[in-house]
Order: C-alpha cells, then structure tokens, then sequence
C-alpha cells in the first residue's frame, strides 16, 4: 500500500478566523496569507467538501536529476498529497504555495493539490474548487556526438545506448560517415502501452554529416498472471498460488517472495510480478476462514424446570432449543442430537425422557463444522400414595390425599373393600399446586354418605405424565378414627 503524507500550509490563526464567518476580515486575512507564506484558512479535518472538485490531470516531463518545482491552483488556500517515498521541500516567500520535487527515478505515484475556496458565511463550510492531479514521467535523453566524417568514410553509423543512474535515461552515440545521410532503425520494447510507435529524430553534426534516426517500439508480451481466492477452516492454513509463464519474480503483499504463501487469516492478498523484460503484473486474491461459533439455549415449556444450571427437569418436560450461529458466511445444515433431524432450522422441540447431553453438530458448505452440547439432568416421575388417614374431623390427616411430581397430568383413584366391593373410583384432574410438586384430594372416608368404622382398604392408583401412558401403584390403605 503506497503511503501518503498530506501537506497542510496553514496556521491555526488563520483557520480560526475564517471559521467565525467575518466574510470582509477573512478576504483581508486570506488575501495577506496569499503573499505570505499563505498561513491558510483550510483544514484537513474541517468541513471542505471534496464531493465535486474541478479535477485536472497534468502531465509534467522531468528529467533525471531536476528539481521540478509545482505550482499550486489558483485559489485562496491549497494542500498538497505527496506519496510518502517522494524527496520534495516546500518553496518560500512568495513561492510558499508551490513545492519542489527532486527527479531521482523514471515514475511517480501522482501528485495531488486541493484548491479550496473559502466562504466568508460563518458557517466553516469551504468548497474545494479545483484539484490538480500532476503525473511526473521521465523521458530518455538522446545526445547526439558527431565526429569527422572523413574518418569514418568508409564505416556505417553506429550506435550505443547506456542507462543512467536513475534507469530511464539513455546516451546515444552516432558516429557518420561521409556520404550523404545514414539512417539508423532501432527497435525497442516497452511495458507502457502509451510508448509504442514509431520515433524519427534527425541529426546534424558538426562537421555537416547528417544522420536519420528511427525508432520502433513495439509492446513487450507479458505472460497473464493467475491466483485463486481460498476457502478454509479457522485453525487450518491454506496456500495461496501465483500462476505466470516464465520465471519472473514475486512478491507478496506481505514481503514475502516465491510463487506461494501460506496464510492463516481471513484478508485480501495481492502479488506483483516482473518478468525478464521487466513489465510488472499484479493480480489480488481473497481468503476467507470459516470459524463456525455455535451456541445452544434451551427454554422450558410450563412447570418441569428444575434447575438453569446445571439443567434439570421433570420427566416429560417439553424443552425448546435454540440455536445461535455465526463466524460462517457460508450456508450450513443442522444436525439435532446426532440425526436423524437435518435441515437449517435453528430451533428444536423434544419432550425430556432420560438424562443425557443433547448434543447440536453445525456443517457448512465447504465443510468446517462445530459441535456444541448441553448436559439435561431428568427426573423420573414421582407418585406417593399414603398408607393411612383418619378422617375424624380434627384437623389431621381428615381426607385421604395423593402426593405427585408436578408432570403428573391424571390421577385415578381406587378404594376397595376386603371383602372385593368397590368403595371409591375417582379420576382427580385439579391437583393443588405445592412448591415441589402436586397434592390431589381424593377421599374423604364417606361411603354413600356414611361414615365407614375403621378398617383395611385395598388401593390402586393410576397415573399418566403430562407425556406418557397410563401407570400403576397399589397397596393397603388404613382407615382409622
């Protein structure tokens, strides 16, 4: 990534000013500061809006070595963008707007000024008028040598081409004979496609041999460049390829040089090559992890939770969980509490029968997955059928009641006789609801309306779970007074 250093000619002093809206002292002040140094009324961070400025591209030829001074726009306040690598230094006096730029390569990254306007309103609103957008690019230099031409009478003409320090310019030698004009073609290759053509330069020595110079310069075929975007798990490393005929030279966005890299974060990654003829390609690719974060949260339907952590609930408890997925751009399938239940849907509706994990799998589309669990305690219903009351209106034990776990939905209760006969038969639906469970009145030692003397009975007690089938408790039943 080419960095940038924005140059901000301005002072604090006069950016206060111009922001207080004084429109005639901002025109004295900002015209001073024109011819002084132009302490500025702009500031970077402010308020200019850059949504729509007049842009202007503007080519300057520099050559090797110059210091090549830019000129600023034309209006009142000005900042300039230089690329970080650039040698440069701000002028002075009535020059302080313009900077002077060292030539010390072939190409530059371009050069930017803002040209902002300020509005005297008060509202610290300025509007960037102009921008400039300056392209320094070096052309070679051609010396002509002549020699005298009776030396080299019988010789055609000759040619060298040497590379400066800074690799763009060129010195080019001519030798003449003596015979009218030589013409020399030269051909040469380029990786800017605005250099191609044909160039035709004459000379004159000075000894009066003359000399035809033409120069065809055609594009140098650059082999295409290929890299793959990357798909991965988190935690894995993946290799990203740079596929180019030949053997040109590498180098990654991340310094790194070679055809490949190993990668193990989530980014975009781009790679330059230079071949023999030294044209560059650079192309980019995307890696993306998959790190999958799951999480199960369950809810319990109705009164059978007993406990949030660890989970425990009542037998035939309907449990909700939901699920929460994220870390994956990728679609994904749902495995709830290992299949046969397989789809996308993020929530799952069982009833608790036994004490297990309930375990939820998530796999996406290209293959990473996680797994998460949830530890669910259950208890197994509970059914107490006292073996004794006494229904002597003191208070104590006077109806004959049957305790329960609270996910139980029925109760039926049977009374009988030693004797066989039946003495009460009862489906009970409206249990009393106690802190722990459930306390179903049934009987109240009556036999059609009569008290019975005390004696055994024989009881059975049906029962069904909110979810569940029918089941039974018997045994011997004391009736005292």
């Amino acid at each position: 990534m080419l960095l940038k250093t924005t140059i901000d000619l301005t002072t604090g002093f006069v950016r206060k000013f111009c922001r207080w809206g004084l429109a005639m002292l901002l025109t004295l002040i900002c015209s001073w500061n024109s011819s002084f140094g132009q302490d500025q009324c702009f500031d970077p961070a402010g308020d200019c809006t850059l949504s729509s400025p007049q842009q202007f591209d503007v080519p300057v030829e520099v050559t090797c070595g110059d210091t090549v001074m830019l000129l600023a726009t034309q209006e009142l306040c000005n900042t300039w963008t230089v690329p970080e690598d650039v040698q440069y230094f701000p002028g002075i006096g009535e020059d302080s707007t313009s900077i002077y730029v060292i030539v010390d390569r072939c190409a530059f990254d371009d050069i930017i000024v803002d040209g902002i306007t300020e509005t005297p309103s008060g509202s610290g609103t300025a509007s960037c008028d102009r921008r400039l957008i300056y392209q320094l690019y070096s052309t070679p230099d051609t010396v002509s040598q002549g020699l005298p031409c009776e030396t080299f009478f019988a010789l055609d003409s000759l040619s060298l081409q040497l590379t400066s320090t800074c690799g763009c310019d060129s010195l080019l030698i001519n030798y003449f004979n003596l015979g009218g004009a030589d013409t020399t073609y030269l051909d040469n290759t380029t990786c800017n496609p605005m250099d191609v053509g044909v160039l035709t330069e004459e000379y004159i020595a000075t000894t009066g041999c003359d000399s035809v110079v033409i120069t065809n310069t055609t594009l140098a075929i650059t082999d295409a460049l290929f890299i793959d975007n990357q798909l991965a798990c988190a935690g894995q490393e993946t290799t990203l390829w740079a596929f180019q005929a030949g053997e040109p030279s590498y180098e990654w966005s991340t310094g790194e040089t070679g055809p490949s890299i190993e990668v193990m974060t989530s980014g975009l990654y781009s790679v330059t090559t230079t071949d023999a003829n030294g044209c560059q390609n650079i192309a980019e690719a995307s890696v993306t992890f998959s790190d999958i974060d799951i999480s199960l949260e369950p809810s319990i339907a109705g009164p059978l939770l007993l406990n949030d952590d660890p989970l425990q609930v009542w037998e035939g408890a309907a449990i909700q969980m939901d699920l929460v997925v994220g870390g994956t751009p990728y679609s994904y399938e749902v495995v709830w509490n290992g299949g046969p239940e397989i789809g996308n849907d993020s929530t799952f509706n069982y009833v608790a029968t036994e004490t297990d994990f309930f375990t939820v799998a998530v796999i996406d589309s290209i293959g990473c997955f996680s797994v998460d669990s949830v530890w669910v305690e259950v208890r197994p219903l509970q059914v107490y059928a006292p073996t004794a009351f006494s229904p002597n209106d003191d208070g104590n034990n006077d109806q004959y009641e049957v305790f329960t776990s609270p996910n139980i939905a029925e109760l039926r209760l049977q009374i009988y006789a030693r004797t066989g006969g039946l003495v009460f038969d009862q489906v009970l639906r409206e249990p009393e609801p106690l802190s722990n469970g459930l306390k179903w009145a049934a009987w109240d030692g009556l036999y059609r309306g009569r008290q019975l003397d005390p004696q055994v009975f024989a009881f059975q007690v049906w029962y069904r779970a909110l979810r569940g089938e029918w089941q039974l408790i018997s045994g011997d039943l004391t009736l005292t007074r």
